[in-house]
């Protein structure tokens, strides 16, 4: 039995190490766009205008017509029909262009094909997005830096679209074993790969040199309490948000849901029970906030 236990051991650390190496080696990993990083600088700039966001965003054509649908959008509350770029990002907001630029842009940057149901998988990550400004909104204690949480949300869950794109046979006897015996999903990946989708997507948004609370959140969303000091709070409200969209039915392309969600998380937030029925009315406005993003 030792014998079986340590060659099981091995095999596992093999197929991690032949994973990071696959990831560390791979030519089209993909990267972040320049005109998302030009425009998130441009915001963090505080001096940028509509104008100088929507010249950086001219020169994507593709995202700019999304951009235009979205500002047109009847579901982010607009009526009265634009055409001009720079009204669009007006009429959005400028850090609401840098997420939504970010969003579109993650999402072409990966093929819909493989184990996972895409527009789903997408549709939790942007609601998880969403809803954890609206988290941040309730709390009693919310996050030193709110304007990350958006950006969190829609990556939080990147490292599963790494494992179906570049380990996808390995990936679906994950996805096997754990559709036959209803483990946690993290759980059933250490055991077979030696490493979960959490730990995986932190080492690409490390790549991509994100800020550190985005990677802390993608790696401990499942596990707020082992974030640092500095970014626990962060993590406990993408991880609640997290939950909450999967408790409404809106899984990450999988089919698997968390079983339960850290009890400490939601009283250090200090979120109330009564603004619950307040927070899923938010929650259901924000999904389908998603579903027009989808669209467009």
């Amino acid at each position: 039995d030792c014998c079986l236990a340590i060659e099981a051991a091995w095999q596992t650390m093999s197929i991690r190490t032949q994973i990071l190496e696959r990831i560390e080696r791979a030519n089209d990993l993909p990267t972040l766009p320049s005109v998302a990083i030009k425009i998130s600088d441009l915001v963090n700039r505080h001096d940028s205008s509509a104008a100088d966001i929507a010249c950086v965003m001219e020169h994507d054509p593709v995202l700019t017509a999304r951009i235009l649908k979205v500002a047109n959008s009847a579901a982010f509350g607009f009526s009265s029909p634009i055409t001009s770029v720079q009204n669009a990002v007006a009429r959005l907001g400028i850090k609401n262009v840098r997420d939504l630029t970010l969003s579109l842009s993650v999402i072409r940057l990966f093929s819909n094909d493989g184990l996972l149901d895409y527009p789903r998988f997408w549709k939790h990550s942007l609601s998880v997005g969403f809803t954890s400004r609206v988290f941040n909104r309730f709390a009693e204690t919310g996050v030193a830096q709110p304007d990350a949480l958006f950006a969190a949300g829609i990556l939080h869950d990147i490292g599963v679209l790494l494992l179906d794109q570049y380990a996808r046979t390995a990936y679906r006897r994950v996805v096997q074993r754990r559709q036959d015996d209803y483990r946690e999903l993290q759980a059933v990946e250490l055991e077979c790969l030696g490493i979960d989708h959490a730990e995986l997507g932190s080492k690409l948004l490390e790549r991509w040199n994100l800020p550190d609370l985005i990677v802390q959140a993608a790696r401990c969303h499942h596990c707020p309490g082992e974030a640092t000091p500095d970014a626990l709070r962060f993590c406990q409200v993408v991880h609640l948000a997290n939950f909450a969209c999967n408790n409404q039915g809106v899984d990450n392309g999988l089919g698997t849901f968390p079983s339960g969600f850290s009890e400490s998380a939601w009283y250090d937030v200090r979120l109330a029970l009564e603004d619950v029925p307040d927070i899923i009315t938010h929650l259901n406005r924000e999904m389908s906030k998603s579903e027009s993003l989808l669209a467009v």
